[in-house]
């Protein structure tokens, strides 16, 4: 509660929050979450490794930059 009320009295404009929010949690339900839930199931339950494991690691790795990308191109 209080990060909360800290961010309303530290920000002036709801909008940069809102567009803080959005970029992160777009890409990240999008892209990353997906691949990186099953890389981690197929890790954890010790499923045979097929190919599709490789891709989706590698997508997760490469996804990462992009939301890093997409919240600084909120701020310039």
């Amino acid at each position: 509660m209080a990060v909360a009320i800290g961010i309303a009295i530290g920000v002036k404009n709801i909008e940069d929050v809102f567009n803080l929010v959005g970029a992160v949690a777009s890409n990240a339900i999008g892209y990353i979450f997906p691949c990186m839930f099953y890389y981690l199931l197929i890790k954890y339950k010790k499923k045979k490794i097929t190919p599709s494991y490789y891709i989706a690691a590698g997508l997760f790795y490469f996804f990462i930059p992009f939301g890093i990308f997409a919240v600084i191109t909120n701020y310039i």
